[in-house]
Protein backbone atom coordinates (compact mmCIF):
# COMPACT_ATOMS: atom_id res chain seq x y z
CA UNK A 1 0.00 0.00 0.00
CA UNK A 2 2.80 2.39 0.94
CA UNK A 3 4.53 1.62 -2.37
CA UNK A 4 1.30 2.36 -4.24
CA UNK A 5 0.94 5.72 -2.51
CA UNK A 6 4.54 6.59 -3.40
CA UNK A 7 3.95 5.53 -7.01
CA UNK A 8 0.83 7.70 -7.34
CA UNK A 9 2.55 10.64 -5.64
CA UNK A 10 5.51 10.26 -8.00
CA UNK A 11 3.21 10.20 -11.01
CA UNK A 12 1.43 13.32 -9.76
CA UNK A 13 4.70 15.20 -9.26
CA UNK A 14 5.91 14.14 -12.71
CA UNK A 15 2.69 15.37 -14.33
CA UNK A 16 2.99 18.59 -12.36
CA UNK A 17 6.50 19.07 -13.67
CA UNK A 18 5.52 18.87 -17.35
CA UNK A 19 2.59 21.25 -17.03
CA UNK A 20 2.77 24.95 -17.78
CA UNK A 21 4.10 26.99 -14.80
CA UNK A 22 0.80 28.80 -14.29
CA UNK A 23 -1.10 25.52 -14.47
CA UNK A 24 1.21 24.15 -11.78
CA UNK A 25 0.55 27.27 -9.72
CA UNK A 26 -3.20 26.72 -10.09
CA UNK A 27 -2.86 23.08 -8.99
CA UNK A 28 -0.93 24.07 -5.87
CA UNK A 29 -3.17 27.04 -5.05
CA UNK A 30 -6.31 24.95 -5.50
CA UNK A 31 -5.04 22.27 -3.12
CA UNK A 32 -3.98 24.90 -0.57
CA UNK A 33 -7.32 26.70 -0.82
CA UNK A 34 -9.25 23.45 -0.39
CA UNK A 35 -7.33 22.76 2.83
CA UNK A 36 -7.89 26.34 4.02
CA UNK A 37 -11.58 26.25 3.13
CA UNK A 38 -12.02 23.07 5.16
CA UNK A 39 -11.16 25.07 8.30
CA UNK A 40 -13.20 28.16 7.43
CA UNK A 41 -16.33 26.65 5.87
CA UNK A 42 -18.50 27.36 8.95
CA UNK A 43 -17.67 31.06 9.23
CA UNK A 44 -20.75 33.30 9.11
CA UNK A 45 -19.29 35.93 6.81
CA UNK A 46 -19.18 33.39 3.99
CA UNK A 47 -22.95 33.03 4.11
CA UNK A 48 -23.34 36.82 4.08
CA UNK A 49 -21.19 37.08 0.97
CA UNK A 50 -23.24 34.42 -0.80
CA UNK A 51 -26.52 36.16 0.11
CA UNK A 52 -25.18 39.42 -1.34
CA UNK A 53 -24.10 37.56 -4.47
CA UNK A 54 -27.62 36.16 -4.88
CA UNK A 55 -29.17 39.63 -4.58
CA UNK A 56 -26.67 41.03 -7.09
CA UNK A 57 -27.33 38.22 -9.57
CA UNK A 58 -31.05 39.08 -9.68
CA UNK A 59 -30.24 42.53 -11.11
CA UNK A 60 -30.33 41.39 -14.72
CA UNK A 61 -29.38 44.50 -16.70
CA UNK A 62 -26.66 45.52 -14.24
CA UNK A 63 -24.94 42.13 -14.26
CA UNK A 64 -25.13 41.87 -18.05
CA UNK A 65 -23.43 45.26 -18.37
CA UNK A 66 -20.81 44.35 -15.78
CA UNK A 67 -19.94 41.05 -17.44
CA UNK A 68 -19.74 42.80 -20.82
CA UNK A 69 -17.31 45.41 -19.47
CA UNK A 70 -15.18 43.15 -17.27
CA UNK A 71 -12.94 41.56 -19.98
CA UNK A 72 -12.57 44.92 -21.73
CA UNK A 73 -11.45 46.68 -18.53
CA UNK A 74 -9.03 43.92 -17.50
CA UNK A 75 -7.46 43.80 -20.97
CA UNK A 76 -7.23 47.61 -21.06
CA UNK A 77 -5.19 47.48 -17.84
CA UNK A 78 -2.68 45.24 -19.60
CA UNK A 79 -2.16 47.67 -22.48
CA UNK A 80 0.66 49.22 -20.43
CA UNK A 81 2.92 46.28 -21.19
CA UNK A 82 0.90 43.97 -23.47
CA UNK A 83 -0.01 45.98 -26.60
CA UNK A 84 -2.78 45.14 -29.05
CA UNK A 85 -1.81 42.04 -31.03
CA UNK A 86 -0.35 42.16 -34.51
CA UNK A 87 -1.95 39.62 -36.87
CA UNK A 88 0.28 36.61 -37.31
CA UNK A 89 -1.42 33.63 -38.91
CA UNK A 90 -2.95 33.34 -42.37
CA UNK A 91 -6.44 33.02 -40.89
CA UNK A 92 -6.11 36.35 -39.09
CA UNK A 93 -5.07 38.25 -42.20
CA UNK A 94 -7.92 36.58 -44.06
CA UNK A 95 -10.44 37.87 -41.52
CA UNK A 96 -8.95 41.37 -41.72
CA UNK A 97 -9.19 41.41 -45.54
CA UNK A 98 -12.78 40.22 -45.23
CA UNK A 99 -13.54 43.09 -42.83
CA UNK A 100 -11.92 45.63 -45.14
CA UNK A 101 -13.96 44.30 -48.06
CA UNK A 102 -17.20 44.63 -46.10
CA UNK A 103 -16.15 48.12 -45.00
CA UNK A 104 -16.12 49.05 -48.71
CA UNK A 105 -19.75 47.86 -48.90
CA UNK A 106 -19.03 44.86 -51.10
CA UNK A 107 -18.50 41.12 -50.67
CA UNK A 108 -15.66 40.78 -53.19
CA UNK A 109 -13.17 42.95 -55.05
CA UNK A 110 -12.16 43.00 -58.73
CA UNK A 111 -9.08 40.99 -59.61
CA UNK A 112 -5.95 43.10 -59.92
CA UNK A 113 -4.04 42.94 -63.19
CA UNK A 114 -0.85 42.09 -61.26
CA UNK A 115 -2.58 39.64 -58.93
CA UNK A 116 0.20 37.06 -59.21
CA UNK A 117 2.46 39.35 -57.12
CA UNK A 118 -0.25 39.56 -54.42
CA UNK A 119 -1.17 35.87 -54.27
CA UNK A 120 -1.23 34.66 -50.67
CA UNK A 121 -2.85 32.30 -48.17
CA UNK A 122 -6.61 32.23 -47.49
CA UNK A 123 -7.22 34.63 -50.37
CA UNK A 124 -8.68 33.93 -53.81
CA UNK A 125 -7.27 36.28 -56.48
CA UNK A 126 -9.37 35.44 -59.54
CA UNK A 127 -11.98 35.56 -60.96
CA UNK A 128 -12.60 37.83 -57.96
CA UNK A 129 -10.29 39.01 -55.19
CA UNK A 130 -11.62 38.05 -51.74
CA UNK A 131 -10.85 36.21 -48.53
CA UNK A 132 -12.52 32.82 -48.41
CA UNK A 133 -12.79 32.83 -44.61
CA UNK A 134 -16.33 32.42 -43.15
CA UNK A 135 -18.03 35.83 -43.16
CA UNK A 136 -19.09 36.49 -39.55
CA UNK A 137 -15.70 37.45 -37.99
CA UNK A 138 -14.95 39.87 -40.82
CA UNK A 139 -18.48 41.27 -40.71
CA UNK A 140 -18.26 42.16 -37.02
CA UNK A 141 -14.71 43.52 -37.31
CA UNK A 142 -15.97 45.85 -40.04
CA UNK A 143 -19.03 46.79 -37.99
CA UNK A 144 -17.15 47.75 -34.83
CA UNK A 145 -14.01 49.30 -36.34
CA UNK A 146 -15.67 52.73 -36.80
CA UNK A 147 -16.66 52.70 -33.11
CA UNK A 148 -13.20 51.84 -31.78
CA UNK A 149 -10.82 53.05 -34.47
CA UNK A 150 -9.08 49.69 -34.91
CA UNK A 151 -9.77 46.12 -35.98
CA UNK A 152 -8.74 44.88 -32.55
CA UNK A 153 -11.43 47.05 -30.97
CA UNK A 154 -13.95 44.80 -32.71
CA UNK A 155 -12.22 41.76 -31.19
CA UNK A 156 -12.55 43.28 -27.70
CA UNK A 157 -16.20 44.19 -28.13
CA UNK A 158 -16.81 40.66 -29.39
CA UNK A 159 -15.30 39.21 -26.21
CA UNK A 160 -17.52 41.43 -24.08
CA UNK A 161 -20.59 40.39 -26.04
CA UNK A 162 -19.57 36.73 -25.75
CA UNK A 163 -19.26 36.91 -21.95
CA UNK A 164 -22.60 38.72 -21.66
CA UNK A 165 -24.21 36.12 -23.95
CA UNK A 166 -22.84 33.38 -21.69
CA UNK A 167 -24.65 35.01 -18.76
CA UNK A 168 -27.87 35.29 -20.75
CA UNK A 169 -27.58 31.67 -21.89
CA UNK A 170 -26.90 30.30 -18.41
CA UNK A 171 -29.91 32.18 -17.02
CA UNK A 172 -32.03 30.05 -19.33
CA UNK A 173 -30.84 26.90 -17.55
CA UNK A 174 -29.82 27.88 -14.00
CA UNK A 175 -30.83 30.18 -11.12
CA UNK A 176 -29.41 33.72 -11.45
CA UNK A 177 -26.58 33.35 -8.90
CA UNK A 178 -25.23 30.25 -10.63
CA UNK A 179 -25.59 31.82 -14.07
CA UNK A 180 -23.60 34.86 -12.95
CA UNK A 181 -20.90 32.63 -11.44
CA UNK A 182 -20.63 30.64 -14.68
CA UNK A 183 -20.25 33.79 -16.78
CA UNK A 184 -17.63 35.13 -14.38
CA UNK A 185 -15.64 31.89 -14.54
CA UNK A 186 -15.76 31.90 -18.35
CA UNK A 187 -14.57 35.51 -18.37
CA UNK A 188 -11.61 34.68 -16.15
CA UNK A 189 -10.71 31.52 -18.06
CA UNK A 190 -10.96 32.65 -21.68
CA UNK A 191 -12.06 36.29 -21.71
CA UNK A 192 -8.81 38.16 -21.03
CA UNK A 193 -5.61 36.26 -21.77
CA UNK A 194 -6.72 33.63 -24.26
CA UNK A 195 -5.94 33.91 -27.95
CA UNK A 196 -9.63 34.63 -28.55
CA UNK A 197 -9.01 38.08 -27.08
CA UNK A 198 -5.45 38.47 -28.35
CA UNK A 199 -5.70 37.49 -32.01
CA UNK A 200 -8.04 37.93 -34.96
CA UNK A 201 -9.13 34.31 -35.31
CA UNK A 202 -12.69 34.94 -34.16
CA UNK A 203 -13.39 32.22 -31.61
CA UNK A 204 -15.60 34.62 -29.64
CA UNK A 205 -18.11 34.98 -32.48
CA UNK A 206 -18.71 31.23 -32.67
CA UNK A 207 -19.03 31.09 -28.87
CA UNK A 208 -21.41 34.08 -28.92
CA UNK A 209 -23.58 32.35 -31.51
CA UNK A 210 -23.54 29.12 -29.53
CA UNK A 211 -24.63 30.97 -26.38
CA UNK A 212 -27.57 32.60 -28.20
CA UNK A 213 -28.51 29.25 -29.73
CA UNK A 214 -28.45 27.33 -26.45
CA UNK A 215 -29.94 30.16 -24.39
CA UNK A 216 -32.90 30.29 -26.76
CA UNK A 217 -33.22 26.50 -26.62
CA UNK A 218 -33.32 26.47 -22.81
CA UNK A 219 -36.04 29.11 -22.70
CA UNK A 220 -38.15 27.57 -25.45
CA UNK A 221 -38.22 24.27 -23.58
CA UNK A 222 -39.75 25.99 -20.55
CA UNK A 223 -41.53 29.26 -21.40
CA UNK A 224 -41.80 29.64 -25.20
CA UNK A 225 -41.45 33.21 -26.48
CA UNK A 226 -40.98 34.46 -30.03
CA UNK A 227 -37.97 36.61 -29.11
CA UNK A 228 -36.11 33.56 -27.82
CA UNK A 229 -36.80 31.64 -31.03
CA UNK A 230 -35.49 34.56 -33.09
CA UNK A 231 -32.34 34.78 -30.95
CA UNK A 232 -31.89 31.03 -31.31
CA UNK A 233 -32.09 31.40 -35.10
CA UNK A 234 -29.58 34.27 -35.04
CA UNK A 235 -27.26 32.14 -32.91
CA UNK A 236 -27.53 29.31 -35.40
CA UNK A 237 -26.65 31.68 -38.23
CA UNK A 238 -23.61 32.96 -36.33
CA UNK A 239 -22.16 29.53 -35.58
CA UNK A 240 -22.71 28.20 -39.09
CA UNK A 241 -21.10 31.27 -40.66
CA UNK A 242 -18.13 31.20 -38.29
CA UNK A 243 -17.40 27.46 -38.02
CA UNK A 244 -19.52 25.86 -40.76
CA UNK A 245 -18.85 22.21 -39.87
CA UNK A 246 -18.78 22.35 -36.06
CA UNK A 247 -21.41 25.09 -35.91
CA UNK A 248 -23.67 23.14 -38.23
CA UNK A 249 -23.42 20.07 -36.00
CA UNK A 250 -24.31 22.11 -32.89
CA UNK A 251 -27.19 23.90 -34.63
CA UNK A 252 -28.65 20.65 -35.99
CA UNK A 253 -28.33 18.97 -32.59
CA UNK A 254 -30.15 21.85 -30.87
CA UNK A 255 -32.89 21.82 -33.53
CA UNK A 256 -33.26 18.03 -33.16
CA UNK A 257 -33.61 18.35 -29.37
CA UNK A 258 -36.32 21.00 -29.76
CA UNK A 259 -38.16 18.94 -32.38
CA UNK A 260 -37.97 15.78 -30.26
CA UNK A 261 -39.40 17.58 -27.23
CA UNK A 262 -42.20 18.98 -29.40
CA UNK A 263 -43.08 15.59 -30.89
CA UNK A 264 -42.97 13.89 -27.49
CA UNK A 265 -45.16 16.58 -25.97
CA UNK A 266 -42.55 17.11 -23.25
CA UNK A 267 -42.86 20.92 -23.39
CA UNK A 268 -45.32 22.80 -21.17
CA UNK A 269 -47.49 24.01 -24.05
CA UNK A 270 -47.05 22.66 -27.58
CA UNK A 271 -49.32 25.27 -29.16
CA UNK A 272 -47.47 28.10 -27.44
CA UNK A 273 -44.18 26.56 -28.53
CA UNK A 274 -45.28 26.45 -32.17
CA UNK A 275 -46.44 30.09 -32.05
CA UNK A 276 -43.09 31.07 -30.56
CA UNK A 277 -40.97 29.00 -32.94
CA UNK A 278 -42.66 30.27 -36.11
CA UNK A 279 -40.96 33.73 -36.01
CA UNK A 280 -37.66 31.93 -35.43
CA UNK A 281 -38.27 29.82 -38.52
CA UNK A 282 -38.87 33.01 -40.52
CA UNK A 283 -35.67 34.55 -39.15
CA UNK A 284 -33.73 31.38 -39.94
CA UNK A 285 -35.11 31.39 -43.48
CA UNK A 286 -33.96 34.97 -44.03
CA UNK A 287 -30.48 34.09 -42.77
CA UNK A 288 -30.39 31.09 -45.11
CA UNK A 289 -31.35 33.27 -48.09
CA UNK A 290 -28.56 35.72 -47.20
CA UNK A 291 -26.06 32.84 -46.97
CA UNK A 292 -27.09 31.45 -50.36
CA UNK A 293 -26.83 34.88 -51.96
CA UNK A 294 -23.38 35.43 -50.43
CA UNK A 295 -22.19 32.07 -51.76
CA UNK A 296 -23.60 32.82 -55.20
CA UNK A 297 -21.86 36.19 -55.41
CA UNK A 298 -18.47 34.65 -54.59
CA UNK A 299 -18.56 31.18 -56.11
CA UNK A 300 -21.38 31.34 -58.68
CA UNK A 301 -23.09 28.43 -56.86
CA UNK A 302 -25.46 29.10 -53.90
CA UNK A 303 -24.57 25.71 -52.40
CA UNK A 304 -20.78 26.10 -52.64
CA UNK A 305 -19.05 27.89 -49.76
CA UNK A 306 -16.24 30.34 -50.58
CA UNK A 307 -14.05 28.24 -48.31
CA UNK A 308 -14.63 25.23 -50.57
CA UNK A 309 -13.58 27.26 -53.60
CA UNK A 310 -10.38 28.39 -51.87
CA UNK A 311 -9.52 24.89 -50.71
CA UNK A 312 -10.03 23.49 -54.20
CA UNK A 313 -7.69 26.14 -55.60
CA UNK A 314 -4.82 25.75 -53.13
CA UNK A 315 -5.07 22.98 -50.54
CA UNK A 316 -3.83 19.48 -51.14
CA UNK A 317 -4.62 17.74 -47.84
CA UNK A 318 -8.30 17.36 -46.84
CA UNK A 319 -9.70 18.79 -43.62
CA UNK A 320 -12.06 15.94 -42.63
CA UNK A 321 -11.54 12.22 -42.11
CA UNK A 322 -13.77 10.96 -44.92
CA UNK A 323 -12.13 13.17 -47.54
CA UNK A 324 -9.16 12.13 -49.65
CA UNK A 325 -6.15 14.19 -50.76
CA UNK A 326 -6.58 15.71 -54.17
CA UNK A 327 -3.88 15.89 -56.81
CA UNK A 328 -0.92 18.20 -56.06
CA UNK A 329 -1.60 21.76 -57.14
CA UNK A 330 0.61 24.13 -59.12
CA UNK A 331 1.83 27.13 -57.14
CA UNK A 332 3.29 30.34 -58.48
CA UNK A 333 5.38 30.94 -55.35
CA UNK A 334 7.73 28.56 -53.57
CA UNK A 335 6.65 29.63 -50.08
CA UNK A 336 3.07 28.56 -50.82
CA UNK A 337 4.19 25.29 -52.41
CA UNK A 338 6.27 24.45 -49.34
CA UNK A 339 3.40 25.22 -46.96
CA UNK A 340 0.88 23.02 -48.73
CA UNK A 341 3.16 20.23 -49.98
CA UNK A 342 5.62 20.01 -47.08
CA UNK A 343 3.75 21.00 -43.93
CA UNK A 344 0.07 20.42 -44.68
CA UNK A 345 0.23 17.01 -46.36
CA UNK A 346 2.86 15.77 -43.88
CA UNK A 347 0.66 16.86 -40.98
CA UNK A 348 -2.32 15.10 -42.56
CA UNK A 349 -0.40 11.84 -42.98
CA UNK A 350 0.84 12.07 -39.40
CA UNK A 351 -2.77 12.48 -38.20
CA UNK A 352 -3.87 9.49 -40.28
CA UNK A 353 -1.14 7.33 -38.72
CA UNK A 354 -1.91 8.38 -35.14
CA UNK A 355 -4.11 5.95 -33.14
CA UNK A 356 -7.60 7.26 -32.50
CA UNK A 357 -7.22 6.98 -28.72
CA UNK A 358 -4.05 9.07 -28.78
CA UNK A 359 -5.74 11.75 -30.89
CA UNK A 360 -8.69 11.82 -28.49
CA UNK A 361 -6.46 12.18 -25.42
CA UNK A 362 -4.39 14.92 -27.03
CA UNK A 363 -7.45 16.94 -27.98
CA UNK A 364 -9.17 16.41 -24.65
CA UNK A 365 -6.00 17.63 -22.93
CA UNK A 366 -5.87 20.74 -25.11
CA UNK A 367 -9.55 21.40 -24.50
CA UNK A 368 -9.07 20.94 -20.76
CA UNK A 369 -6.13 23.35 -20.62
CA UNK A 370 -8.03 26.04 -22.52
CA UNK A 371 -11.54 25.86 -21.03
CA UNK A 372 -11.19 24.14 -17.64
CA UNK A 373 -7.73 23.86 -16.04
CA UNK A 374 -7.16 22.58 -12.46
CA UNK A 375 -9.56 24.67 -10.38
CA UNK A 376 -12.65 24.03 -12.49
CA UNK A 377 -11.70 20.34 -12.61
CA UNK A 378 -13.11 20.09 -9.07
CA UNK A 379 -16.57 20.51 -10.60
CA UNK A 380 -15.96 17.37 -12.69
CA UNK A 381 -16.06 15.28 -9.51
CA UNK A 382 -19.84 15.37 -9.88
CA UNK A 383 -19.83 14.57 -13.61
CA UNK A 384 -21.43 11.08 -13.18
CA UNK A 385 -24.36 12.69 -11.33
CA UNK A 386 -24.71 15.28 -14.10
CA UNK A 387 -24.80 12.51 -16.70
CA UNK A 388 -27.22 10.10 -15.05
CA UNK A 389 -29.48 12.25 -12.87
CA UNK A 390 -29.97 15.70 -14.38
CA UNK A 391 -32.57 15.34 -17.11
CA UNK A 392 -33.34 19.05 -17.39
CA UNK A 393 -29.85 20.05 -18.52
CA UNK A 394 -29.31 16.91 -20.57
CA UNK A 395 -29.52 18.93 -23.83
CA UNK A 396 -26.31 20.71 -22.79
CA UNK A 397 -24.70 17.34 -22.20
CA UNK A 398 -25.73 16.18 -25.68
CA UNK A 399 -24.18 19.31 -27.18
CA UNK A 400 -20.91 18.56 -25.39
CA UNK A 401 -20.95 14.89 -26.36
CA UNK A 402 -21.45 15.52 -30.07
CA UNK A 403 -18.27 17.60 -30.00
CA UNK A 404 -16.20 14.49 -29.24
CA UNK A 405 -16.59 12.82 -32.66
CA UNK A 406 -16.44 16.25 -34.29
CA UNK A 407 -12.94 16.80 -32.90
CA UNK A 408 -11.86 13.32 -34.00
CA UNK A 409 -12.90 13.61 -37.64
CA UNK A 410 -11.14 16.96 -38.07
CA UNK A 411 -7.53 16.72 -39.23
CA UNK A 412 -6.49 19.87 -37.37
CA UNK A 413 -7.75 21.10 -34.03
CA UNK A 414 -7.71 24.30 -31.99
CA UNK A 415 -10.06 25.25 -29.13
CA UNK A 416 -11.97 27.76 -31.27
CA UNK A 417 -13.09 24.88 -33.50
CA UNK A 418 -15.51 23.80 -30.78
CA UNK A 419 -16.37 27.34 -29.68
CA UNK A 420 -20.07 26.84 -30.62
CA UNK A 421 -20.30 24.47 -27.62
CA UNK A 422 -18.25 26.60 -25.19
CA UNK A 423 -21.29 27.89 -23.28
CA UNK A 424 -22.54 24.30 -22.86
CA UNK A 425 -19.15 23.32 -21.34
CA UNK A 426 -19.51 25.95 -18.66
CA UNK A 427 -23.12 24.94 -18.07
CA UNK A 428 -22.00 21.38 -17.32
CA UNK A 429 -19.29 22.67 -14.95
CA UNK A 430 -21.77 24.89 -13.12
CA UNK A 431 -24.12 21.94 -12.68
CA UNK A 432 -21.23 19.99 -11.18
CA UNK A 433 -20.63 22.81 -8.69
CA UNK A 434 -24.32 22.76 -7.78
CA UNK A 435 -24.01 19.06 -6.96
CA UNK A 436 -21.12 19.84 -4.62
CA UNK A 437 -23.40 22.24 -2.75
CA UNK A 438 -26.19 19.64 -2.58
CA UNK A 439 -23.77 17.10 -1.11
CA UNK A 440 -22.78 19.70 1.47
CA UNK A 441 -26.37 20.23 2.59
CA UNK A 442 -26.84 16.48 2.94
CA UNK A 443 -23.79 15.94 5.10
CA UNK A 444 -20.31 17.35 5.24
CA UNK A 445 -19.96 21.13 4.68
CA UNK A 446 -16.57 20.58 3.04
CA UNK A 447 -18.13 19.98 -0.38
CA UNK A 448 -19.48 23.54 -0.33
CA UNK A 449 -16.03 24.75 0.65
CA UNK A 450 -14.61 22.97 -2.38
CA UNK A 451 -17.13 24.70 -4.65
CA UNK A 452 -16.18 28.09 -3.17
CA UNK A 453 -12.51 27.42 -3.88
CA UNK A 454 -13.04 27.24 -7.65
CA UNK A 455 -13.67 30.94 -8.43
CA UNK A 456 -11.02 32.05 -5.91
CA UNK A 457 -8.34 29.87 -7.50
CA UNK A 458 -9.32 30.97 -11.03
CA UNK A 459 -9.11 34.62 -9.97
CA UNK A 460 -5.73 34.04 -8.33
CA UNK A 461 -4.27 32.46 -11.48
CA UNK A 462 -5.60 35.28 -13.65
CA UNK A 463 -4.21 37.86 -11.23
CA UNK A 464 -0.75 36.29 -11.25
CA UNK A 465 -0.74 36.09 -15.07
CA UNK A 466 -1.77 39.75 -15.35
CA UNK A 467 0.88 40.75 -12.81
CA UNK A 468 3.52 38.92 -14.84
CA UNK A 469 2.50 40.88 -17.93
CA UNK A 470 2.45 44.20 -16.10
CA UNK A 471 5.92 43.63 -14.64
CA UNK A 472 7.42 42.58 -17.96
CA UNK A 473 7.76 38.88 -17.11
CA UNK A 474 5.96 37.54 -20.16
CA UNK A 475 3.54 34.69 -19.67
CA UNK A 476 4.89 31.66 -21.60
CA UNK A 477 2.96 31.10 -24.85
CA UNK A 478 1.00 27.93 -24.26
CA UNK A 479 -0.97 29.45 -21.38
CA UNK A 480 -2.65 31.87 -23.76
CA UNK A 481 -2.61 29.54 -26.72
CA UNK A 482 -1.31 30.73 -30.07
CA UNK A 483 -1.49 34.38 -29.10
CA UNK A 484 1.71 33.95 -27.10
CA UNK A 485 3.50 34.32 -30.45
CA UNK A 486 2.10 37.78 -31.06
CA UNK A 487 5.60 39.30 -31.21
CA UNK A 488 6.79 37.10 -34.08
CA UNK A 489 5.38 39.26 -36.84
CA UNK A 490 5.19 42.56 -34.97
CA UNK A 491 8.02 43.71 -37.24
CA UNK A 492 5.50 43.84 -40.09
CA UNK A 493 3.20 46.11 -38.10
CA UNK A 494 6.12 48.33 -37.08
CA UNK A 495 7.43 48.66 -40.65
CA UNK A 496 3.92 49.30 -41.91
CA UNK A 497 3.45 52.10 -39.36
CA UNK A 498 6.83 53.64 -40.20
CA UNK A 499 6.27 53.63 -43.95
CA UNK A 500 2.68 54.86 -43.58
CA UNK A 501 3.97 57.95 -41.78
CA UNK A 502 5.90 58.97 -44.91
CA UNK A 503 4.34 61.08 -47.63
CA UNK A 504 2.88 59.49 -50.75
CA UNK A 505 2.14 55.90 -51.65
CA UNK A 506 4.54 52.99 -51.28
CA UNK A 507 5.24 49.64 -52.93
CA UNK A 508 7.10 47.05 -50.83
CA UNK A 509 8.62 44.07 -52.65
CA UNK A 510 9.08 41.21 -50.17
CA UNK A 511 12.07 38.89 -50.58
CA UNK A 512 12.15 35.53 -48.78
CA UNK A 513 14.96 33.05 -48.31
CA UNK A 514 14.33 29.46 -49.47
CA UNK A 515 13.88 28.36 -45.84
CA UNK A 516 11.42 31.13 -44.93
CA UNK A 517 8.84 30.28 -42.25
CA UNK A 518 5.70 30.02 -44.35
CA UNK A 519 3.50 30.83 -41.34
CA UNK A 520 5.13 34.28 -41.04
CA UNK A 521 3.57 35.71 -44.19
CA UNK A 522 4.11 39.41 -45.04
CA UNK A 523 2.20 39.75 -48.31
CA UNK A 524 -1.34 40.80 -47.45
CA UNK A 525 -3.12 43.80 -48.92
CA UNK A 526 -6.16 45.98 -48.45
CA UNK A 527 -9.38 45.34 -50.32
CA UNK A 528 -8.70 48.27 -52.69
CA UNK A 529 -5.07 47.64 -53.61
CA UNK A 530 -4.57 50.60 -55.95
CA UNK A 531 -5.77 53.10 -53.33
CA UNK A 532 -3.92 51.56 -50.40
CA UNK A 533 -1.18 53.55 -48.67
CA UNK A 534 1.12 50.50 -48.84
CA UNK A 535 1.04 47.74 -51.45
CA UNK A 536 2.80 44.53 -50.40
CA UNK A 537 4.03 42.36 -53.29
CA UNK A 538 6.13 39.25 -53.75
CA UNK A 539 9.47 39.72 -55.43
CA UNK A 540 9.56 37.69 -58.65
CA UNK A 541 11.83 37.72 -61.71
CA UNK A 542 13.34 41.08 -62.84
CA UNK A 543 10.99 41.50 -65.81
CA UNK A 544 7.84 41.05 -63.72
CA UNK A 545 9.23 43.25 -60.95
CA UNK A 546 9.94 46.00 -63.48
CA UNK A 547 6.42 45.74 -64.93
CA UNK A 548 4.92 45.96 -61.43
CA UNK A 549 7.02 49.02 -60.51
CA UNK A 550 6.10 50.64 -63.81
CA UNK A 551 2.42 50.11 -63.03
CA UNK A 552 2.92 51.72 -59.60
CA UNK A 553 5.30 54.37 -60.95
CA UNK A 554 3.82 57.05 -58.71
CA UNK A 555 4.81 55.13 -55.57
CA UNK A 556 8.12 54.87 -53.79
CA UNK A 557 9.47 51.32 -54.21
CA UNK A 558 11.09 49.43 -51.34
CA UNK A 559 12.80 46.07 -50.99
CA UNK A 560 12.07 44.17 -47.77
CA UNK A 561 14.43 41.34 -46.86
CA UNK A 562 12.08 39.61 -44.43
CA UNK A 563 14.41 36.87 -43.17
CA UNK A 564 17.21 39.09 -41.93
CA UNK A 565 17.33 39.74 -38.21
CA UNK A 566 15.96 42.34 -37.94
CA UNK A 567 14.17 42.54 -41.30
CA UNK A 568 15.81 45.12 -43.58
CA UNK A 569 13.86 47.68 -45.61
CA UNK A 570 15.80 49.53 -48.31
Amino acid sequence: MFAGVLFNLGGFLFALGVLHPLIRLEVVSTIALVVLAAFTCRMRWIGAVERYWSRLARRGALTLAAIFLLPLVLRAVLLISYPPPAPFLHDEFGNILLADTFAHWRVANPTHSFWIHFETFHVVQHPLYFSFRPPVPGLFLALFKPLTGSMWGGVCIGMGLMCAAFLWMLRGWFPPRWALLGALLATMQIGVLSYWMNSYWGGQWAALGGALLLGGLGRLLRYPRAVDAVLMAIGGGLVINTRPFEGGVVALTAAAILLARFVQGATPNRRALWRAVFPGVIAGGLILVAMLYYNFRLTGNPLELPYQLGVQAYNWAPALAWQSPGPPKYYNHDVMRRCFQEWEIVDYRKWKATPLAETLLDRLAETWQFFVRPALSLALLAFPWVVFRDRRIRPLLWICLVMVPVTLVSVWYNPHYIAPAAAAFYGILIQGMRHLRVWSRRGSPYWAAMARVIPVSCALTLGVAMAMDLTGARVPPNFRGWCGRYQELRARAEISARVSSLAGGHLILVRYRPDHNYFAEWVYNDADIDRAKIVWAREMDPARNAALMNYFHGRKAWLLEADLNPPRLS
